[in-house]
């Protein structure tokens, strides 16, 4: 038996030892080298289950005394920086610097013992053991006689901690992707992980090779798995497929799970600087800037193809969730970026062997979209259950491309436009004028809806005493001790009630505001003189209040009905006056509309947009909008059915 210490200070290798699956794949990379043609991974479990020790064992050349002894004395000057082919089998070699058994303890392991049997008529076992509470010192024992075949067996013992990255589920999908391209080259080798065959070509979806003109004889090999969570890596290789670094992808593709090989000379070449490669290495960068490219290539035509297949699928199977032709270009708008981002969530849909359950998720992917993009993600994570990565992806597609944006402002013009024609519907109709509440539908309807008065207007108070109205007003210029709790303020006659509050404060200086103050009538009260009266004793008693800053507060107060009468109409035609205002001040103006009018010029706004779209909003859609966002606030003959004169 000898001793050996390490010459190197033990701080330097522990910088070697890295992550538990890549110090794993190291020790699989050390059996081939050997000329291993089957290699095993085990997974020692004690009676509860958990993990005690991981054994990889092979059937290579092994080691005699003397070569172990020397081997692990050193740090570096392996017998691999020689050659670049294996003794005997001639195969590409992967390690030539001596450090791939320290970078083993990446498996926090106590100790690693290696049992290596070199090929030979008279065979004997050597035995080395590191501790790793010493990484410098160690022992090669004295050999013994044995029948064991020729290999090596590495255990690594004393763990414990359950370890997520070896499980099964984790480490099959990363060593597949790892060892692809070589198994590839060398198809007789058996490789296997914890009784799994780790076997490429049997969770290849896909795969295509290129010829990159960014260098003599460099390829780039894509590979498409029926895997999940592969880490969508471009692995840098020598020619005959070793990889001998990765670098991260960088290249989105929604809906798939892909592995990348870079092959070329230069890598071999380079294999000492393969560390800068991410730092635009003069040499190696290019390699991969070209790769990347190509990688986007293919997978923009890729996405295409797969989009056709699984959508003329969904189609036979008529499970698609839109019918015929698109008729509008909205609606062909809409079909462009569900077929866009449903491929994302193909295969967790298409996983479901029970055609409702597609259907239903492809109908909950369309109405999430047409709602908007929290909505698609919300469905993806939480119904679909898509992995975290994907959803980043879904959210870089939806922001790259400009069909999301026109789904989402045609959404909002296409409701506008049909809430427009639905309350026209109501308040023009004969019975449903005659049904229609004043407090609990008509002004819940429109308080849902203040757009209808401007865009610039929000809602800031709904059905609120002027005393609250004022206290709001207090306090958006920042004020709060101007009201006590239980002062009120009174109108002229008496009344504290206010309809619908729409606010904004307008920039155009510092502290300014501007309200408006809607009083809505029922479809049956024609406004004349009493009603003016009205909203124009509310104008005065806002602003005569002292409590508000005159310079900095404007006021618009407009009083709604179906109907104006004659004395009406003169009063909301005054010269040096705009149409509908019946009174001004320097604060305040007053404003007597018909519901025609807020209609038309609400149409007015939507002229153009509505026509870019190419969208007219039928009886029965405007309807309908108004059933699916005003339940509840609807007079009986529209809530249940489609009134006499619905397009009225």
């Amino acid at each position: 038996m000898t001793h050996f210490s390490v010459e190197v200070q033990e701080d330097h290798i522990r910088r070697l030892i890295g992550r538990p699956l890549p110090g794993l794949a190291e020790l699989i990379w050390n059996s081939l080298d050997a000329d291993a043609d089957h290699v095993h991974v085990e997974l020692v479990r004690n009676d509860l289950g958990g993990l005690d020790a991981v054994r990889v064992e092979d059937d290579g050349h092994g080691m005699s005394f003397m070569d172990a002894s020397t081997v692990f004395r050193s740090l570096g000057g392996s017998w691999k920086q020689y050659s670049v082919t294996t003794r005997t089998q001639k195969r590409r070699m992967h390690g030539a610097e001596g450090k791939g058994r320290f970078r083993a303890f990446g498996i926090p392991a106590a100790q690693v013992r290696w049992e290596t049997v070199e090929a030979g008529d008279e065979r004997s076992m050597v035995e080395v053991v590191t501790e790793r509470s010493s990484l410098r010192d160690g022992e090669v024992r004295d050999p013994v006689p044995t029948d064991r075949p020729a290999g090596t067996t590495v255990v690594l013992e004393g763990i414990t901690d359950d370890i997520p990255a070896l499980e099964v589920a984790e480490a099959v999908p990363r060593l597949t992707t790892e060892f692809a391209i070589y198994l590839g080259q060398y198809p007789s080798i058996e490789l296997t992980y914890d009784g799994v065959t780790i076997d490429p070509r049997e969770v290849q979806d896909a795969r295509e090779r290129y010829e990159l003109d960014v260098a003599p004889d460099t390829f780039l090999t894509v590979i498409e798995w029926a895997l999940r969570d592969v880490g969508r890596l471009v692995h840098l290789c020598t020619p005959e497929g070793v990889a001998l670094s990765n670098v991260r992808a960088g290249v989105q593709a929604p809906g798939f799970e892909y592995s990348a090989y870079l092959t070329s000379p230069l890598i071999a070449e380079h294999a000492a600087d393969l560390g800068l490669a991410e730092a635009d290495h003069p040499v190696i960068g290019p390699l991969i800037a070209a790769a990347q490219g190509k990688l986007r290539e293919h997978f923009r035509r890729r996405a295409a193809e797969t989009r056709e297949t699984v959508i003329a699928e969904w189609k036979r199977e008529e499970l698609y969730p839109y019918q015929g032709e698109a008729q509008t270009p909205v609606e062909e708008a809409r079909r462009e970026i569900f077929d866009a981002v449903v491929v994302n969530a193909a295969a967790v849909v298409n996983a479901s062997n029970d055609a409702g359950s597609k259907r239903l998720s492809l109908s909950l992917i369309r109405e999430a979209l047409e709602t908007g993009p929290s909505a698609i993600r919300r469905v993806f994570r939480e119904v679909l259950n898509l992995p975290e990565e994907r959803l980043t992806e879904l959210d870089e597609l939806l922001d790259r491309t400009s069909l999301s944006a026109i789904i989402s402002a045609s959404r909002k013009i296409t409701d506008r436009l049909e809430f427009v024609a639905g309350l026209e519907a109501i308040l023009f109709d004969d019975e449903s004028r005659r049904t229609l509440k004043e407090r609990s539908q008509l002004h819940r309807i429109v308080a849902a809806e203040p757009w209808i008065f401007g865009e610039q207007y929000g809602l800031a108070v709904d059905d609120q005493s002027l005393v609250t109205l004022l206290r709001k007003h207090i306090g958006l210029l920042g004020r709060t001790d101007l009201i006590e709790e239980n002062q009120e303020i009174l109108g002229l006659d008496g009344r504290r009630r206010v309809d619908l509050m729409l606010a904004r404060a307008i920039p155009q200086r510092e502290n300014s505001q501007h309200h408006l103050v809607v009083e809505l009538k029922r479809p049956s009260v024609v406004i004349g003189a009493p009603e003016l009266t009205q909203i124009t004793q509310y104008a005065d008693t806002v602003e005569a209040d002292e409590r508000f800053d005159r310079r900095r507060t404007k006021w618009d107060f407009i009083l709604v009905s179906n109907a104006l009468d004659d004395y009406a109409k003169r009063q909301a035609s005054q010269q040096n006056r705009d149409p509908g205002e019946v009174y001004r001040s320097d604060n305040v103006h007053v404003w007597a509309l018909s519901w025609s009018e807020v209609i038309q010029d609400a149409k007015h706004r939507l002229k153009f947009v509505q026509e870019a779209l190419d969208y007219m909003a039928s009886g029965d859609a405007a309807l309908e909008y108004l059933r699916q966002h005003h339940a509840g606030r609807l007079p009986d003959n529209v809530a249940a059915a489609p009134p006499s004169h619905s397009d009225a």
